[in-house]
């Protein structure tokens, strides 16, 4: 049996990052590891010292500490923590590795919205829109504004699926008898990806029943294109030209003017900012959160918005807003601060993998 002794999880993780840092080779062949490496790795470090009064300040300093190392370590880092703190598989590891009578499983309380995003801890907002907010944006957008909200923050969806869905025919089903609108069952549009030169396979794809209203304008608005940089690039079109995710982010903006949320302002060296507005992948977040807040299991979330969704999302507001232990009056408040291009890199800090 492992004697244990209770320290900070401060105190653990640097212990622990020493430890990898005199190991031959040094840390940089870690991202080339596999992640089950790491994660056992790690548990069983911090499982045989019991570490405790896990505050997120702690959470930001590993992360920062081993973001020069990859992405690909620090995001499995991260993972690992997620699962530390919130699964029963990791507590049933624990105890049955250690004594179960002393071992501690650290909890992380509710904090306030503002973070640490940078090793001199300079305090920056994190951008999340209000619940009020959110629903307001999901029932009144409108145009491609509104499709693109259903299509990649309703539905969850990559780029790659929407291509598949714009060749799977078959997937798009009217749900009204009128034909007003369109109901889409991702999952038979998934069957349908080899059709798609564009999506290879082993995409981040969830085979069940997911179902979403889209409106009309979908099939006149996707278009099929290769890949971009970014996940969501080249889907839509406005007059025939495809628009970029920059585009796209500017659009949804926009909408949210139109809406009374934030506000445009023309920058001093051209172009426009927008100040109280929130990008796409806030949004995305900002939604799973709210499935989150409500009570919905993670089976369930992925269900509706995609695998892999809820990793990102308790990743970046898990900690922060203590998702696993509070109802949804724990939501920021209506009065949330600025969020515009300018700052979105460095608010997303941890959703870069």
């Amino acid at each position: 049996m492992t004697t244990i002794t209770v320290k900070p999880f401060q105190e653990a993780a640097e212990e622990w990052i020493r430890h990898l840092e005199q190991r031959d080779g040094g840390m940089t062949i870690k991202p080339r590891r596999s992640a089950g490496h790491i994660r056992n790795h790690l548990m069983k470090h911090l499982a045989e010292r019991a570490v405790c009064d896990l505050r997120e300040i702690d959470l930001h300093r590993l992360s920062w500490s081993l973001a020069a190392l990859g992405s690909a370590l620090a995001g499995s880092v991260m993972t690992t923590l997620r699962k530390f703190l919130d699964y029963a598989e990791t507590r049933n590891w624990i105890a049955a590795e250690n004594n179960p009578s002393k071992a501690k499983i650290p909890w992380v309380s509710a904090v306030s919205k503002r973070f640490a995003t940078a090793p001199d801890r300079r305090n920056q907002w994190l951008a999340m829109p209000s619940r009020t907010q959110l629903i307001l944006m999901v029932t009144r957008s409108e145009g491609m504004a509104g499709t693109a909200l259903r299509l990649f923050i309703l539905a969850g969806l990559r780029g790659n699926e929407a291509r598949a869905l714009k060749c799977a025919k078959f997937a798009f089903h009217a749900d009204e008898p009128d034909g007003t609108g369109y109901r889409l069952n991702i999952e038979d549009a998934f069957c349908s990806q080899h059709r798609d030169p564009f999506v290879p396979k082993g995409t981040k794809t969830f085979l069940g029943e997911r179902y979403v209203h889209l409106g009309i304008e979908l099939s006149e608005h996707l278009v099929d294109i290769t890949a971009g940089r970014s996940g969501d690039e080249y889907i839509l079109h406005r007059d025939g030209i495809p628009l970029t995710s920059e585009e796209l982010d500017e659009l949804i903006r926009q909408e949210q003017v139109r809406l009374g949320i934030g506000r445009r302002v023309l920058r001093s060296r051209g172009g426009h900012s927008y100040p109280g507005t929130y990008g796409m992948r806030h949004l995305r977040h900002a939604f799973v959160a709210l499935l989150i807040f409500d009570g919905w299991e993670d089976e369930d979330i992925s269900t509706v918005v995609g695998h892999g969704s809820t990793t990102v999302t308790l990743d970046i507001y898990g900690y922060l807003f203590n998702l696993r232990k509070s109802g949804w009056e724990t939501w920021p408040s209506d009065g949330d601060p600025d969020n515009d291009p300018d700052t979105d890199a460095m608010e997303l800090a941890y959703d870069s993998r």
